[in-house]
């Protein structure tokens, strides 16, 4: 990837693996579990339909354009994934009806871990 990565076809690329990784229920890890436990419930979304198939319906939302990451995308220092890039996007999401936040990454045996999962808290998003 070059200084202005990831490009708009990078973005594609990431997020269909993504939604790839989401059709399979064993594809994805969340990287903290208790953080998206507690999002999840601020947005009333524990104990309705499975995270994973909420995730893959807001990343078929989501298009290159709403890519909020840095340019080149930051290394992720957390345990699972350390070091790959980590990618973050913004949108206003149809299906929850909120403008959102989500950063993922994928760690070296192909799974994707999700970072964060919430409402978008502008410059106060991690």
């Amino acid at each position: 990837m070059s200084g202005t990565s990831p490009t708009p076809d990078e973005c594609q690329t990431v997020l269909e693996a993504a939604i790839a990784c989401l059709a399979r229920d064993d594809g994805w890890d969340p990287v903290d579990y208790w953080r998206l436990h507690r999002d999840l419930d601020e947005l009333r979304l524990v104990g309705g339909s499975p995270i994973h198939r909420i995730l893959r319906i807001c990343l078929r939302e989501i298009r290159p354009e709403h890519y909020r990451g840095y340019r080149p995308p930051q290394p992720s220092y957390e345990e699972q994934c350390r070091g790959a890039p980590m990618y973050a996007f913004v949108w206003d999401s149809t299906s929850l009806g909120r403008r959102m936040y989500i950063k993922f990454c994928f760690a070296d045996n192909g799974r994707l871990c999700v970072v964060s999962f919430h409402k978008d808290r502008g410059a106060n998003n991690y």
